[in-house]
């Protein structure tokens, strides 16, 4: 969303499983400001929303392999989204 103010918030909570691997809960929340013409006038609408989930990272020998799902305002867990990832360091 486009927005004249914005604030938003992260925390995660780290379980360490070994060099470079971990698993993790995950919570955020943002809060914005803006400003939308209605019949000839300016109105403030302010939306926030929070977001939750879990994720983890294990390190092999090809690199570290990611995955996160998380949870929208409103969704349920059959709309949760994921998120694969593959890094490799050299």
């Amino acid at each position: 969303y486009p927005a004249v103010k914005a604030f938003w918030i992260s925390g995660e909570y780290r379980f360490l499983t070994g060099d470079g691997s971990r698993v993790f809960l995950f919570a955020d929340t943002g809060w914005l400001v803006d400003r939308e013409r209605t019949g000839g006038q300016w109105e403030k609408k302010t939306r926030n929303a929070t977001g939750y989930g879990f994720g983890f990272r294990l390190r092999s020998r090809a690199g570290v392999l990611g995955f996160d799902y998380g949870l929208g305002k409103g969704d349920t867990p059959g709309d949760g989204k994921v998120h694969v990832s593959m890094r490799t360091e050299f």
